[in-house]
């Protein structure tokens, strides 16, 4: 859209005219065009998750039955060691099957939890009603997406802080539930053209 082919097309751009289209990024994205990065290196963090496995002594086929082992399962992970002091963002129940096929469901959290019951609850809930197309011969509960447990204070002036907060959460609710971020946002590319479609370019959103 811009019609740079080469990273030498692009640091012939004015640097004024960088920071004035896309600000600090434009500057930096020429300043890594030229080698020069300032910053340390940062590790990409992996998500952290954890995960349990029973194996039935007999397949099973009842609801009920695959509850009660998951009931089982959910206190060995909140006990777990890597769990201490984390809250989790999703579940992933998944069932190994008599056919040899594999039975998956994820659940995602509204809000970040810790709570055995509120995860057996949404379970229960998954799996009402729900008929297995073959016996059940093991269970694998996965947390997955665990995250640093913090408090959450009111905004003392406005409601605008919260509402802030409620947003950046959704979103990362969001991009557990789908691996990506689905929400996007709109920014300038070249506004003085006269084309509608490079006017403007869809990003992902990022808090």
């Amino acid at each position: 859209w811009l019609g740079l082919r080469t990273i030498g097309d692009f640091v012939a751009l004015p640097r004024a005219s960088l920071a004035a289209q896309f600000g600090s990024k434009g500057e930096r994205a020429l300043d890594l065009a030229h080698g020069e990065d300032r910053e340390p290196l940062i590790s990409r963090r992996q998500p952290v998750e954890i995960s349990k496995q029973l194996v039935f002594q007999q397949p099973v086929v009842e609801v009920q039955a695959v509850l009660a082992a998951a009931r089982h399962l959910l206190t060995r992970l909140l006990n777990h060691s890597e769990r201490a002091g984390r809250v989790t963002r999703g579940l992933v129940i998944s069932l190994a099957l008599s056919n040899g096929h594999r039975w998956e469901r994820v659940l995602t959290f509204r809000a970040p939890t810790a709570s055995h019951a509120r995860m057996l609850n949404a379970l229960a809930a998954r799996l009402d009603g729900t008929v297995f197309p073959a016996a059940v011969d093991a269970l694998t509960l996965i947390l997955r997406d665990l995250c640093s447990e913090s408090g959450i204070q009111s905004s003392l002036f406005t409601a605008r802080g919260k509402q802030l907060q409620e947003l950046w959460s959704a979103l990362g609710q969001l991009r557990s539930r789908f691996g990506y971020m689905p929400v996007m946002k709109i920014v300038g590319v070249e506004p003085w053209s006269r084309i509608p479609e490079r006017q403007y370019a869809l990003i992902d959103y990022e808090p």
